[in-house]
């Protein structure tokens, strides 16, 4: 005879395999080996949940889903960013180079003569005048200028002019390498739909150092001789130019050898000798 207890026992059985019946077909662990779906159905309901799943997902979700992409991913973000730190610091001494080199461009041209249509007068090597445009002045355009010692070199003024049309040139060339190259790499290696192909991205940091101008390419150099300098006065016993370390040891040894002697007076402990120790049986 069944006992009220069997039927209980027997109803919650029904009631769990059914519960794991319904967890297989959903594709969901029931924290038990599967009792019901055959193998092959099994795998094709996983499958349909993985499709199901990635339907949800963006197309650079699926694609960080290869740890060799997520792994390359994560280089070249480390890379773009980089470059980013690299072209703030370099336009921030081009900046202040070029503030430096107009203030003297400034000082040249206050202390510059003039001639009556306002172009200014600089001295020339010869002793020639020559004109803020680089012309040599006639013989009737000297006589309408005031001379002086202070004159500023023409030689002077031309390069100072050349310094700071280069910076403002290297200022446009680090600019647009940051607009045509490094920001639109950075937009599409956060698109969520068009994302970079592996290949596309284990390619692009070489593409883009070929594309680097010449003044960040020499912040990176700076940079990294730096690091290494850094490194090497922070490394315990690293050898210096100058610095010998026989040559430090043999004056150690020199300096041990003329240690003059000290008389020791009786009853004085002799630090020059080991004391002998006698060791007595217990």
């Amino acid at each position: 005879m069944t006992s009220k207890d069997d039927f209980d026992r027997a109803a919650l059985r029904r009631q769990l395999d059914h519960d794991d019946l319904q967890r297989e077909f959903a594709g969901l662990d029931a924290g038990r080996i599967r009792r019901f779906l055959p193998d092959q159905k099994s795998t094709e309901i996983e499958q349909k949940k993985r499709r199901e799943t990635e339907r949800l997902m963006t197309a650079l979700q699926i694609l960080l889903l290869n740890p060799t992409y997520a792994r390359v991913h994560a280089d070249v973000s480390n890379f773009l960013n980089n470059e980013k730190e690299a072209i703030e610091r370099a336009r921030q001494k081009l900046i202040e180079e070029l503030s430096e080199a107009e203030s003297a461009l400034a000082e040249l041209r206050a202390s510059a003569s003039s001639l009556p249509d306002g172009r200014l007068v600089f001295a020339g090597d010869n002793g020639e005048l020559i004109d803020e445009l680089g012309s040599t002045l006639s013989e009737s355009e000297r006589s309408e200028v005031l001379i002086s010692k202070a004159m500023p070199q023409w030689k002077d003024y031309r390069e100072t002019q050349e310094t700071a049309k280069g910076l403002r040139r290297q200022i446009h060339e680090v600019d647009s390498y940051e607009e045509d190259f490094i920001d639109p790499a950075l937009k599409r290696l956060d698109s969520q739909e068009n994302p970079y192909q592996l290949e596309e991205l284990k390619n692009l940091p070489d593409a883009i150092e070929r594309k680097r101008p010449e003044r960040l390419q020499r912040e990176f150099e700076e940079r990294e001789f730096s690091e290494i300098s850094i490194e090497a006065d922070s490394t315990y016993g690293i050898e210096k130019p100058g610095f010998e370390q026989q040559e430090i040891a043999s004056k150690f040894d020199k300096a041990r050898l003329e240690i003059p002697d000290i008389d020791v007076e009786e009853g004085d402990i002799d630090i020059r000798e080991k004391p002998e120790i006698e060791i007595k049986p217990v």
